[in-house]
């Protein structure tokens, strides 16, 4: 049964990777301006198909082993008790609101750097943030871990404010199970803070401000394990720095 699955989600990948060159190709002879823009624009429905790709590669969940590193490190996960021993109103609505500012993240900086006309700084903005994604989905795939969110009760004593209550509108009609560790949030904005801050310093000052918020709001929030983040970040680093050795 496990072979079947995964001959199920190897042609399903297959699939993307063939559609989305092909798209890529094609616009780039069709509206050669606006083609970089596409792999940014196909992140979301690609990551809305990932459960099915994991469930296709049939391979089980991972929590149990990240909970017993989540313990060995920390002696408890933080992701079940950190909001419960801080649970003040406008911490918390100002970690929602950086984990919420994950969407804006990704696509501002490209967005200015195109608009500025500096094509060579897009480029290489959208090629990191690709390779981020990439090694994530990867994961995901091969080795999905649900998070906390799935298995855990909201953290106990969690302030419900309205940024919180956005914030789970918004996973709960995107989010994907098993997309847990590594933090693909975490991950990419940190990959993203460290291309902005070598080619937009002024606009990286705030990517690094919100990534820091981010992952704060991550574990505070309940949305990933400590671990998760933990991994995201050095994942995030080893990608900016080889994409930035490159430079």
């Amino acid at each position: 049964m496990g072979a079947l699955r995964h001959l199920g989600a190897s042609p399903l990948a297959a699939a993307h990777l063939i559609l989305l060159g092909v798209t890529v190709w094609v616009s780039r002879r069709a509206l050669p301006r606006y083609a970089g823009w596409l792999p940014l624009a196909a992140i979301p429905f690609l990551y809305t198909e990932l459960p099915v790709l994991i469930a296709g590669f049939g391979a089980p969940f991972h929590d149990s082993t990240v909970q017993r590193l989540e313990l060995a490190i920390f002696g408890a996960s933080p992701a079940a008790v950190w909001a419960g021993k801080a649970p003040w109103m406008p911490l918390s609505e100002l970690f929602h609101l950086g984990y919420l500012s994950y969407y804006l993240l990704i696509y501002l900086p490209p967005l200015v750097a195109y608009v500025r006309g500096r094509d060579e700084v897009f480029d290489r903005t959208v090629a990191a943030l690709i390779a981020a994604f990439g090694v994530c989905f990867v994961i995901f795939a091969l080795y999905p871990v649900a998070g906390p969110r799935y298995l855990w009760p909201a953290p106990q004593g969690i302030p419900d404010g309205p940024v919180r209550r956005v914030v789970l509108g918004i996973l709960g009609a995107a989010s994907a199970k098993g997309s847990a560790f590594p933090s693909s949030h975490v991950a990419v904005s940190v990959v993203q803070t460290a291309i902005t801050l070598r080619w937009q310093p002024r606009l990286g000052v705030w990517a690094l401000i919100t990534t820091v918020l981010l992952a704060a709001g991550a574990v505070y929030g309940g949305f990933h394990y400590a671990v998760d983040v933990l991994a995201g970040c050095v994942l995030g680093l080893l990608i900016a720095a080889f994409q930035l050795r490159r430079a």
